[in-house]
């Protein structure tokens, strides 16, 4: 038998060892870890859930499991281990929530969560001036109105562009039938109409005198006698 014969008699016998080897192991797990007989998503899966965020392989899920953390233990120190930068500006404000702590709005350097930060705020605190810090013109008008819906208050209406400025006047008014807020309505018609609901509800004809429209002014009156 030459030494070409001996070489690939050897390396068949290596590949055949080798091959029943492979067939024959099985999977390492830890008996004091359910989750390392998972594989891929699974696996991280379920250590996100035990918060076990060290062994997440996926690094958004591993982030986002940090963030769980944070807010368990109420700790924005713990946000500083998030790889991805939108993540722990979110996990920041979450914290800020948490613990009603406004000074970590102004720390937050991405707009959206620190326009989200400021509106939250506002909201739990009864904070018109953290309205005014949010920079979406679009939230920062829904969170002036929100506000003066939820509180009645008038004067916050004015921070308020466009039409939803008469709409928060509108509803205030009639909601607390506080009608002198409706001479601020500048459109006749919803002046009117908001005049005319408080005269309804209430049963004050006096009010529906209040109305320059003869045709509603009728109506209103109408329905105010219908109502005794």
């Amino acid at each position: 038998m030459n030494v070409i014969t001996i070489l690939t008699a050897m390396l068949l016998v290596s590949l055949i060892i080798l091959t029943a080897c492979s067939l024959t192991t099985k999977v390492v797990v830890d008996p004091n870890d359910k989750c390392s007989s998972l594989t891929d998503r699974a696996k991280d899966n379920c250590y996100v859930e035990d918060l076990k965020c060290s062994k997440v392989k996926d690094a958004q899920m591993r982030d986002s499991c940090v963030v769980q953390i944070a807010k368990t233990k109420k700790d924005i120190q713990v946000c500083e281990l998030i790889q991805i930068e939108k993540t722990k500006e979110f996990c920041k404000e979450q914290i800020a929530e948490i613990t009603n702590d406004h000074a970590i709005c102004g720390t937050l350097r991405d707009q959206y969560w620190s326009d989200n930060c400021n509106f939250q705020l506002a909201l739990n605190n009864k904070q018109d001036s953290f309205c005014s810090l949010v920079s979406d013109i679009d939230q920062k008008n829904s969170c002036f109105k929100t506000l003066a819906l939820n509180t009645s208050n008038l004067d916050l209406c004015e921070f308020i562009s466009g039409t939803d400025r008469e709409a928060c006047i509108y509803k205030i008014a009639t909601t607390t039938h506080n009608v002198e807020a409706c001479q601020f309505i500048s459109d006749s018609f919803n002046r009117n109409g908001c005049r005319a609901k408080i005269a309804r509800e209430t049963g004050n004809s006096a009010i529906c005198e209040l109305i320059g429209n003869p045709n509603v002014r009728t109506i209103c009156l109408e329905d105010v006698k219908a109502k005794k």
